[in-house]
């Protein structure tokens, strides 16, 4: 009779668990969908395209990093300077569309990490580090990233502008760890 009782307390303790789990989950999924709404609301009022680095592209299907900006912000206590290109590629050296003969070209495209926007400087940001190990190599980086940067914004990137550059590698940078909206939702 002892196991039985025993029994009945583990087969009980497990329903329990999974109750618990169940809420949890529930919650998650309500505390996210609340957080989105929350988030479409802001976006409603002030569109990502209008802050300072940012422009709608023609049509309004997404943004795009807007041509010869360069200021200098705080990020997390660090100092970071922000700037782009004239055709609005970040960092300070400006790669033109045309090709340059011998150079193997790759085309970025990505989100904020991408873009560098979380280095003090662009030659410190990931890209900026590649252009930097491979200019010896014969290999021209073009950046095409901008933060914020799900996939459908890259594939209007792709679509709209990148391919115009005729790349011979197109690379896909992506944490979207805090780029759910963007990546999973979609740009509608």
């Amino acid at each position: 009779m002892a196991q039985g009782a025993a029994g009945n307390q583990g087969q009980s303790g497990v329903r329990t668990f999974r109750r618990k789990a169940a809420l949890l989950a529930v919650g998650l999924f309500l505390g996210f969908l609340i957080l989105e709404a929350g988030v479409r609301i802001f976006l409603s009022v002030r569109g990502p395209y209008e802050l300072a680095l940012l422009e709608n592209r023609p049509g309004g299907k997404s943004y795009r990093s807007r041509a010869d900006v360069r200021f200098i912000t705080r990020m997390e206590n660090r100092r970071v300077v922000l700037e782009t290109d004239r055709w609005g590629r970040p960092g300070p050296g400006a790669v033109a569309p045309e090709r340059r003969p011998g150079l193997c070209r790759i085309a970025v495209l990505g989100d904020s990490f991408a873009f560098g926007l979380w280095a003090d400087h662009y030659t410190n940001s990931m890209i900026g580090l590649a252009q930097r190990l491979t200019v010896s190599d014969g290999v021209e980086w073009v950046n095409f990233a901008a933060g914020g940067y799900g996939f459908s914004d890259m594939r209007v990137a792709l679509e709209e502008e990148v391919l115009d550059w005729r790349p011979d590698v197109i690379l896909l940078c992506a944490f979207n760890g805090n780029d759910i909206r963007e990546t999973y939702l979609g740009l509608g």
